[in-house]
């Protein structure tokens, strides 16, 4: 565009059509350039939006159904070698992560059979079996299911955790994942012995975020409650809490707890004292029951977790 305009990048998404409504990509991309150029002169949908059918990355994204995004760069960023070399380089980030992203494995839309499946491995009595099941493979994010028995309160059982057993094995191979999955029936606090080997584990393959997967009452309200006792055991990293909604929003989920119902000031949770011990972000990604019960909210749920997984493994 004419070096006579204000702004260095126009980001035009057809407002946020062509971007898959949650503009994730776009986001990727002004945080590169904000490491290269003027943060303050990049402008989403101005003032080209790529609004019109006949713009190229619009009727690319009509024909094709695939997400687009139109960058306009002005001209002045090519006046001289140093901007240009940072044009490159802002370039260069970004199709590495945009490749990162597309092509990593991920779940079919409709299909949760694998969840289904894998949720029979904790459906037995594992009483006098093994406690934890831990599987080793990449570890920079860390899946566990600390209660994938079941939930003992009060020396009885409240209900079935098996779902988040299988949900966080289904991911975990699918998407090439370190996990730990309590085997056996627990009570209402995880073991000191699951503590010692989620951290032993982050320690170990230097992970950067343990994502705790647990089952709720299907009497909540919510559908999803994501706990970080206030920002602690996230280190106050509030940009992956707003990515993670960006994404739960944009798959259908709007009953979403923060820091509620649950543990919202227990600095003695389980994710706050992996924080603790290891500086590893850590949070709880609670399920309600209900969510289970429903094919069409389980693939939603399933799809919306793939999306936070390549989401948190290009960013962290």
């Amino acid at each position: 565009m004419s070096s006579k305009r204000d702004v260095l990048f126009s980001l035009g998404t057809c407002f946020s059509k062509n971007a898959d409504h949650t503009f994730e990509l776009t986001h990727q991309f002004i945080k590169i350039a904000q490491k290269n150029l003027d943060a303050e002169k990049i402008r989403i949908d101005f003032p080209f939006a790529s609004s019109s059918k006949k713009r190229d990355s619009t009727a690319i994204n009509l024909r094709n159904k695939i997400e687009t995004l139109q960058v306009e760069i002005n001209s002045k960023l090519f006046q001289n070698d140093e901007s240009v070399l940072k044009v490159i380089e802002t370039f260069d980030e970004f199709v590495s992560i945009v490749s990162k992203i597309k092509t990593m494995p991920g779940f079919d839309r409709n299909d949760i059979t694998e969840v289904r499946n894998l949720e029979k491995v904790f459906t037995d009595d594992k009483e006098g079996e093994k406690i934890l099941l831990v599987e080793r493979r990449n570890g920079e994010i860390l899946l566990t299911s600390p209660h994938s028995q079941s939930m003992i309160k009060e020396g009885k059982i409240c209900y079935r955790e098996t779902f988040s057993g299988g949900l966080c094995l289904a991911l975990s191979r699918k998407y090439n994942l370190s996990n730990v999955c309590k085997c056996l029936k627990t009570d209402f606090d995880s073991s000191q012995q699951y503590i010692e080997n989620v951290v032993n584990l982050v320690r170990e393959e230097k992970s950067k975020i343990v994502i705790e997967l647990h089952i709720m009452n299907k009497n909540r309200y919510e559908d999803i409650s994501l706990i970080t006792n206030q920002g602690f055991s996230i280190g106050g990293n509030f940009q992956i809490m707003s990515s993670i909604l960006k994404i739960l929003t944009a798959n259908g989920f709007s009953k979403i707890g923060l820091d509620y119902p649950f543990n919202a000031f227990n600095t003695s949770s389980t994710v706050s004292l992996i924080h603790k011990q290891t500086g590893a972000l850590a949070l709880q990604f609670i399920v309600n029951q209900k969510v289970f019960k429903s094919s069409q909210k389980l693939k939603r749920l399933v799809w919306a977790l793939g999306d936070i997984i390549r989401k948190i493994n290009c960013t962290i």
